[in-house]
Formats: structure tokens, C-alpha cells, sequence
């Protein structure tokens, strides 16, 4: 290959490492984070106390939380057989004397580098130990629920200013609700099951537990109200 070819065969590569290979992940990541919001103003706005049944929130909330922190750890892998975000901010990294006759804005490539690196650090840690398998090794570092909204709102942010700078692209970022067809949120303003067929279903799977395990739960199930 000519090396007068080079700068622009790789900017065309990174252009598909941004809008094809990354964009259905970082997709993902903000329509997670808008629908978890979304979650908390309807748990907020209901009269349904979330202690009536904390098994359904908490499984809600942790397979939210560990679904997550899996795609920050993925997005942040270094791994060579990966299209990471953090491995195409290395690679601009590597080429920045190409970035000037490109017309890309280098100012923010290293803070941003070092914010991925953190972030890959904390949060690939615990998903490391405490999700991918439950390491008998203490934890390098704590991790809040906080620190995981901010470690995805901060992949997407530094997403979305590489996208248009090396793209050269006003990029829109997508939403769940762009229609009004698509505003899930209404599904909760119907019942989905009566009362009854709610005992049903309970009951059902109380049955299939007798079957499993031999003996009845701990607890009488009562009818719904």
C-alpha cells in the first residue's frame, strides 16, 4: 500500500470501528440507562410500595446493574481480538502525528484515555471477581451503584465526542421513546393480569417447586389483591 494512502485508510477505519463495530454497544449502553431512569420515576410516582415485594426489585435492579457493568468491561476491554473504545482511543493515540492532516481535534485524547482506563480498571475489576465468577480474592476497589451510572454515562459522552470529530458528523443520539408509539413507560398504566390469574401463575410455579424440591416454601402464598 502506498503510504500516501495510508492517513486516509485509516481514518476510514476508524470511521467503521465508530459507527458500525461500537455503535450498537453504546447504543445499548444509553437505552439502558434512560430505561433505568425511567424505571425509578415509576417506582417513585406509584403507590405500590417497593418493600411489598422486594424479590422482584431486587432482581430487576440486579440483573440491570450486572448487565451494565458487562458492557463498561467490554467496551473498555484491551483484549487485540476487540473492537473496544478503548482500543480505537489507542490507536489514535499511536497515530497521532497522522490526526492534524486529518482534520481530527486531538485536545481531549489523553484525559479521555485516562478516564477509560479507570473506569476499566474499577469496573472490570468487579465484574471480573463478582460477576463473571465469584473470586475468593478480595476486590481491588469498591463500587457503587453511582460510580457505574457515571462510568456509563462517561463511555458514552466520550463515545459521542469521537464519533463527531472523527466522523465529521452532528450525530443525534438515539432514544427509546423518539416515538409516541414507543413510550414504554405507558405500559404501566394498565393491569397486564387480573388478580386471579396472578394467584394462578403463583401457584403454578409453587406447585412446580413442591415437585422439584419435595416440600412446600416456607411461607403460605395468599391471593392477590
Amino acid at each position: 500500500m502506498p503510504q500516501t494512502q495510508r492517513p486516509q485508510d485509516k481514518l476510514e477505519d476508524w470511521k467503521t470501528w465508530l459507527s458500525n463495530d461500537l455503535r450498537d454497544h453504546m447504543c445499548r449502553l444509553l437505552a439502558s440507562r434512560e430505561i433505568q431512569r425511567s424505571w425509578t420515576d415509576i417506582l417513585e410516582a406509584t403507590d405500590w410500595s417497593p418493600y411489598d415485594n422486594g424479590t422482584f426489585n431486587e432482581w430487576v435492579n440486579n440483573n440491570y446493574l450486572d448487565s451494565l457493568a458487562v458492557d463498561i468491561r467490554a467496551i473498555t476491554d484491551r483484549s487485540e481480538d476487540t473492537r473496544s473504545l478503548i482500543r480505537l482511543l489507542d490507536d489514535l493515540e499511536k497515530n497521532r502525528g497522522l490526526l492534524p492532516q486529518l482534520g481530527i481535534d486531538a485536545t481531549d485524547l489523553g484525559s479521555h484515555n485516562r478516564q477509560l482506563a479507570a473506569i476499566r480498571a474499577k469496573v472490570g475489576d468487579y465484574v471480573n471477581r463478582r460477576v463473571a465468577h465469584h473470586s475468593t480474592r478480595p476486590r481491588r476497589h469498591t463500587l457503587t451503584v453511582g460510580e457505574v451510572h457515571q462510568a456509563a454515562d462517561s463511555l458514552f459522552n466520550i463515545y459521542h465526542h469521537w464519533h463527531q470529530n472523527v466522523c465529521n458528523v452532528i450525530s443525534v443520539p438515539p432514544t427509546v421513546t423518539d416515538l409516541p408509539l414507543d413510550q414504554w413507560e405507558c405500559l404501566f398504566t394498565r393491569a397486564w393480569v387480573t388478580p386471579d390469574q396472578a394467584t394462578h401463575i403463583a401457584e403454578r410455579r409453587r406447585t412446580e417447586y413442591q415437585k422439584r424440591f419435595g416440600t412446600w416454601p416456607l411461607y403460605p402464598l395468599r391471593p392477590c389483591d
